[in-house]
């Protein structure tokens, strides 16, 4: 009541190592309506550097398991009804997550009739959407605000 919230219009966001919790928690909570994810992780089974499970992945030393790895990939926890609205930010020369993680997301949520924006910047590298990192930053910056008025139908 104090700040005027509407708990019912809520997403989550997330960038890099941010992301897989961000968007388990927008894929896992009902009713959530937004996600926004920078440079992430959404599926620990594909798509990863240097190969797939189990192998010797930096990202994957911790999980256990392919089944565990499967329980904490966003991409495939996406709800069949009513997924959130996603908009991914990736650079197609982002040598620690393969871009195809944002795609993996995106395919994901619009199998389910989800909407999304895939904003994949060919040649930029990883954390490029950061402040000062490259040209790109207002112009991000700006696409998530305009997504979050549409997603929230704020004026």
């Amino acid at each position: 009541k104090e700040w005027n919230l509407d708990i019912k219009q809520f997403g989550f966001a997330g960038g890099s190592a941010g992301t897989p919790l961000s968007s388990y928690w927008a894929m896992k909570m009902k009713d959530c309506k937004l996600y926004i994810g920078c440079n992430g992780i959404y599926d620990f089974t594909n798509n990863l550097p240097k190969g797939s499970f189990p192998g010797k992945n930096p990202y994957l030393r911790n999980i256990g398991t392919e089944e565990r790895a499967k329980e904490i990939s966003s991409a495939l926890l996406v709800p069949k009804n009513n997924p959130p609205a996603v908009l991914v930010v990736h650079g197609t020369a982002d040598t620690t997550i393969p871009y195809q993680q944002s795609e993996a997301l995106c395919d994901a949520v619009e199998a389910n009739g989800g909407k999304t924006i895939r904003l994949i910047y060919p040649y930029y590298t990883h954390g490029f959407f950061n402040k000062n990192a490259s040209d790109k930053y207002e112009e991000i910056i700006l696409e998530m605000f305009r997504f979050a008025k549409e997603v929230f139908n704020l004026k």
